[in-house]
């Protein structure tokens, strides 16, 4: 459903039960380029809206990284973090090369 038919949807909500109707016998009667109209500007609405969010999650995130305590765990996470993958990192290859180098046992015969 399109953010147009939602806003649609919620007008005819207020409207009770003779709104509802309205509601469903104007989606019946779309035609093809209404459809495709609603579609398009849904897709726009939230594109947009997206790049707002964005754009104040990155406003937050610099506010907590001028935070000096809050740099400080991060760095602390991440390098605890990265630790732990070079371990498994190490660990994985080791597994790998003791699998390649075992010799393959043959069939008696």
């Amino acid at each position: 459903m399109t953010i147009v038919c939602v806003i649609v949807q919620c007008i005819a909500a207020t409207l009770g039960a003779r709104g509802t109707a309205c509601y469903d016998r104007l989606v019946a009667r779309q035609t093809l380029l209404e459809r495709i109209v609603d579609e398009r500007v849904g897709q726009t609405l939230v594109g947009t809206i997206s790049i707002a969010v964005d754009r104040v999650a990155e406003e937050i995130a610099r506010e907590a990284l001028a935070d000096a305590e809050f740099r400080r765990t991060i760095r602390e996470l991440v390098r605890a973090r990265s630790r732990a993958i070079l371990a498994r990192l190490l660990r994985d290859g080791e597994s790998a090369g003791r699998s390649r180098t075992r010799p393959k046992s043959r069939p008696a015969g």
